[in-house]
């Protein structure tokens, strides 16, 4: 309603430094979080409910980390694996981005980009791993941009000629 958009906008005004600490922790766990409880759920384990960054920040990081691993191993190292995967896949898009701005086309990456961070602010304070599927899409293209960039470089190695992007 609007009285509690108002008074959502009145707290956000009156702490921006803490509004600002809790959005940046929902965007972590949207990014890094493998939603572990779904998981867990479908593996017909317990859910953990709190989120890993949240976790680290109650608890530091090693408890933090240990707290969220405690869960059977097998569920633990398929978390573990996903977000090596999605670490993968973030440098990847950031090496694809960064190639295409430097490229000076932005008509290519501009639309996306801003698409992607719109995405990152829109989960807010309460990111979870299921609003990540907005991402991917745009997260998909810049990575393929920076595996053609990486591959490029390789060949380049290999022949030893320069790398065309």
């Amino acid at each position: 309603s609007e009285v509690e958009a108002g008074v959502a906008l009145d707290v956000i005004r009156s702490h921006p430094g803490d509004y600002a600490r809790l959005q940046l922790a929902g965007m972590a766990n949207l990014l890094l979080s493998p939603g572990r409880s779904r998981w867990t759920i479908s593996m017909g384990g317990e859910p953990e409910f709190r989120p890993v960054a949240r976790m680290i920040a109650e608890r530091g990081w090693v408890a933090g980390l240990w707290q969220a691993a405690r869960g059977e191993l097998w569920i633990t190292l398929l978390a573990l694996l996903r977000v090596a995967w999605l670490l993968g896949l973030y440098a990847l898009a950031l090496i694809g981005l960064v190639q295409l701005v430097r490229q000076r086309r932005p008509a290519l990456w501009l639309p996306l980009a801003a698409y992607t961070l719109y995405a990152l602010l829109l989960a807010g304070p309460l990111g979870d791993s299921r609003f990540r599927v907005a991402l991917l899409p745009s997260l998909v293209f810049f990575a393929g941009a920076g595996w053609v960039v990486l591959r490029s470089w390789w060949i380049a190695r290999e022949t030893n000629r320069p790398a065309q992007h």
